[in-house]
């Protein structure tokens, strides 16, 4: 992934970004693999609830493979924090709430295949542009140290 992410951010100004996104894309794809193959439906509305929290202290009521998973999401963010100025901290709210639309975005598809139910086209669109991981990908790029220009 880290290979992958230097064609994007190779410069070295970007490295606080590069391993920020590269965080975020293993994060999504261990989220997606959990949600596409790992779970029953009432696990998955589970953790569902659970990142809508965002709190520690709800981690008792995820199955046991869940658990490491959701503690380490939550550090991870407090990583990201704790790489930020404060005037820059309000970026880590943005991809919360990315991350958190992700999950209801992954309950929603989990929902349609659980029950057979085949969504109209507008359904779809409006999941899928989420379920793919573009709007949390969205948000790495103001990750750069020098992502304003100071000019």
């Amino acid at each position: 992934m880290l290979l992958s992410i230097l064609g994007v951010y190779f410069e070295p100004c970007y490295s606080r970004a590069r391993v920020i996104t590269t965080k975020v894309i293993a994060l999504t794809l261990i989220l997606d693999d959990i949600y596409d193959v790992y779970r029953t439906l009432e696990e998955s509305q589970r953790l569902t609830e659970a990142i809508q929290r965002w709190d520690t202290k709800v981690v008792h009521q995820l199955p046991e493979y869940m658990k490491d998973y959701y503690l380490k999401v939550i550090h991870t963010f407090e990583e990201f924090e704790d790489l930020l100025a404060s005037g820059e901290k309000y970026r880590i709210t943005y991809l919360k709430e990315a991350m958190k639309d992700l999950c209801k975005a992954y309950f929603e598809e989990s929902k349609w295949r659980d029950q057979h139910y085949v969504p109209t086209l507008e359904e779809h669109l409006r999941v899928s542009i989420i379920s793919a991981a573009y709007p949390m990908l969205e948000y790495c790029p103001s990750f750069c140290n020098n992502f304003l220009y100071h000019g």
